[in-house]
């Protein structure tokens, strides 16, 4: 009787510790998810001066989509939000991106490196590297 009890009482200890288990086991947040802002801009290999179009946060959202401030200065020199973009975002590897903004025919593939990626852009004979940290 003894040894039925202490067997028993060993496999409710066992129950308990193993059913005790967190819960918290969701998985990770994409890393691309969160604000992002330009540091950087090469034109043709050349670092240039940020200006004020640079000046937007771009936000990846978790259901997909993005949204990217569109800033223009004004006749005083002052920077002014003129426009909200729009797009899609779909990860096709582990550090590698598809976006699209809405609307247009734009598509660009971005590589993730730790907190910052880079958009390239080819128009004519000029090739454009925007550099963007996440914030």
């Amino acid at each position: 009787m003894k040894k039925t009890i202490l067997i028993l009482a060993f496999l409710v200890s066992a129950i308990t510790f193993t059913s005790c288990s967190s819960d918290d086991d969701s998985p990770a947040q994409d890393p691309i998810i969160g604000k992002w802002k330009v540091t950087k801009v090469e034109k043709n290999g050349v670092e240039r001066e940020l200006s004020c179009n640079d000046e937007g946060i771009t936000e990846f959202k978790s259901d997909g989509t993005y949204t990217t401030e569109d800033y223009e200065g004004d006749d005083s020199g002052n920077c002014q939000l003129s426009n909200t973009l729009k797009g899609t975002w779909e990860k096709l590897s582990a550090n590698n991106y598809n976006l699209k903004l809405d609307n247009s025919n734009i598509e660009d593939v971005v590589t993730l490196n730790g907190n910052t990626f880079s958009l390239t852009d080819v128009n004519g004979d000029d090739t454009w590297v925007t550099t963007f940290t996440k914030q």
